[in-house]
């Protein structure tokens, strides 16, 4: 009964090492070829200024294949002049235009990467400033001369800086700048001729502004007359007649001459502040001459009545 056992118990195993021996030995199997891999290092999204500039994106590539190369995809035409090596470069041309945004594609065998460009718009440039003069240009002033007074805005002012103004002719007095406006003192002319000269009004960079003054020539005051008495009425009998005068703005070297029409008044005489003159008797009705003096280029007129 035990032997019997045993082998029930043998059988097993000398069939199980019969059919281990007869399998195929395992043939080797070749390694699975590894995929590229492209890894961006740089920032996913990349921000130029309106004037654009050099772009450069940085990447690691795992497991680089012999005879690949890299390869960009971007739809806008605004972007290019790609460079490929240790990192990669292009060129975002100036922007004249709006705000724009547009993405490049990295691509090397099965592998990419993907960055977005922005753009921003073109900056308005600040509106310039300027010197406005809202008074007249020129400024005319009588041989008197006075205060002149020159009125101005600034259009688009630049913060710290200051107007200034100065006149080129001395007889152009105390310039001093005020609030929105520059004032100045015109001297009197002395000078029997006409004269010119500008205040010059400076801010910042700007080209200065000039305004220009203008003066009279120098006139002596036309001389003026005062009778007394101021007209003269005669008797019927006439006679000898005396009047005197006084000349204010007197000319210096001109002399008094009178003349009369009338045939009744004779012997005109003028001395001294008198003008003297003798008047016929009237036998007629009431009468009425002129005597006219001449004192340089100026004529004045005198009116005498005979009753």
């Amino acid at each position: 009964m035990k032997k019997l056992f045993f082998l029930l118990f043998a059988l097993p195993l000398f069939a199980a090492c019969t059919e281990t021996g007869n399998e195929p030995e395992p043939q080797p199997q070749p390694e699975p070829e590894k995929k590229a891999q492209l890894i961006l290092t740089s920032d996913e999204v990349m921000n130029f200024s309106a004037e654009g500039g050099q772009g450069l994106i940085d990447y690691t590539l795992v497991n680089a294949k012999e005879g690949v190369e890299f390869a960009s995809e971007c739809e806008a035409d605004w972007i290019s002049d790609f460079v490929f090596g240790e990192d990669i470069t292009f060129v975002v041309a100036a922007n004249e235009g709006e705000d724009r945004e547009t993405k490049i594609t990295i691509t090397y065998a099965e592998a990419s990467m993907e960055v977005t460009i922005k753009q921003a718009k073109k900056a308005e440039e600040p509106a310039a400033p300027a010197i406005v003069i809202t008074s007249d240009n020129p400024m005319e002033f009588d041989m008197n001369g006075g205060i002149g007074t020159i009125t101005y805005t600034i259009e688009n002012p630049i913060a710290g800086v200051s107007l200034t103004a100065k006149a080129d002719a001395d007889w152009i007095a105390n310039t001093t700048v005020q609030a929105e406006k520059v004032v100045f003192q015109v001297l009197a002319n002395k000078v029997e001729e006409a004269r010119e000269g500008k205040v010059t009004l400076t801010y910042g960079m700007l080209e200065p502004v000039e305004v220009i003054v203008k003066q009279a020539a120098y006139a002596a005051p036309a001389p003026v007359f005062t009778f007394d008495p101021a007209t003269l009425e005669v008797g019927e009998d006439g006679g000898a007649q005396s009047v005197a005068y006084t000349i204010k703005n007197a000319i210096e070297g001109a002399e008094v001459a009178a003349t009369c029409e009338a045939a009744w008044v004779s012997n005109l005489a003028v001395a001294n502040g008198t003008m003297t003159f003798d008047v016929a008797a009237n036998e007629e009705s009431l009468r009425q001459a002129i005597i006219t003096l001449t004192y340089g280029d100026y004529k004045f007129e005198y009116i005498v009545k005979q009753l």
